[in-house]
């Protein structure tokens, strides 16, 4: 009997003792947000414009640079750590370049703004992919 005690009293403390160890590692600390590839529904250019897949919102639609330019603003919810990359597809999938660089700005800790360039007309509709590799 004193042999199934030790037995068990050997195999309680390796368990404990593998517990530590994962707690130790960080296994069980708070999970942080990573740059995961998301997309949108299709938008489209109007202000007040949601989509129903992420809750993206256009915020705004303007002429820039004297009309040559149209700037549109698009709120994401935030869902990743950070947005690294900007892609804009038509209906069909087909990359649209745009004519300035897109803006990322943090608007708090529950959502992003994108502002992209487009020329004088933006692309109607279009899907936002955020992360997407090359």
């Amino acid at each position: 009997m004193s042999r199934l005690h030790s037995g068990m009293a050997f195999r309680r403390l390796f368990l404990i003792s593998i517990f530590m160890f994962i707690v130790g590692c960080g296994v069980f600390q708070k999970a942080e947000r990573i740059a995961l590839p998301i997309q949108t529904d299709l938008l489209n250019p109007v202000a007040g414009y949601q989509g129903e897949t992420l809750g993206a919102t256009v915020e705004g639609v303007q002429p820039v640079d004297d009309g040559y330019m149209t700037e549109v603003m698009v709120v994401v919810p935030v869902t990743t750590e950070s947005i690294e990359t900007v892609a804009v597809v038509d209906k069909s999938g087909r990359r649209i370049h745009f004519k300035k660089q897109p803006e990322i700005n943090s608007e708090g800790e529950e959502q992003m703004s994108v502002v992209l360039y487009f020329g004088k007309q933006p692309p109607i509709p279009f899907r936002l992919r955020l992360n997407y590799p090359e």
